[in-house]
């Protein structure tokens, strides 16, 4: 698959997963626990949801790169000289961005610091858990394998 192909899918996966975690971590909603990074100064209660918001933002800031590489493939009678300084210009930032992304996923969600434990913990205990509405508890699907 093309490097224009993957790269942007790859982004926009990542920037799903960051809206979902957003949207979950939300007070009132609070499904997930982003682990304490990206505290309120005037609001202890309060849990801003830092590297999902960095997924989104590098997710858009791919796609937006994507749209002018695609606009690239216009090209005059052979190969046109700005069309391929305009593929050069944006591929990087693509590659680039989605390095990004893995990166923030890999040590702000999955990991917190030297701990290697869980960043993001889902709130067993909050009633729209996935068992809630299943008629099992907890325990009975912590059997499930």
């Amino acid at each position: 698959m093309p490097a224009d192909g993957l790269n942007p899918r790859t982004a926009l996966a990542l920037g799903k997963i960051g809206e979902d975690a957003t949207a979950m971590a939300q007070n009132g909603i609070a499904e997930l626990d982003l682990g304490g990074a990206g505290s309120s100064s005037t609001m202890p209660q309060k849990q801003n949801p830092v590297a999902p918001s960095v997924l989104v933002a590098l997710a858009r800031h791919t796609a937006g790169q994507t749209a002018i590489l695609h606009g690239a493939e216009m090209h005059r009678h052979q190969r046109d000289g700005a069309a391929w300084f305009t593929e050069w210009m944006c591929l990087p930032k693509i590659v680039l961005g989605v390095v990004a992304e893995l990166d923030v996923m890999g040590d702000s969600l999955c990991e917190s610091g030297r701990s290697k434990r869980p960043a993001l913990n889902v709130r067993h205990d909050h009633p729209a858990a996935p068992w809630a509405f299943s008629g099992y508890s907890r325990d009975d699907m912590s059997q499930v394998k």
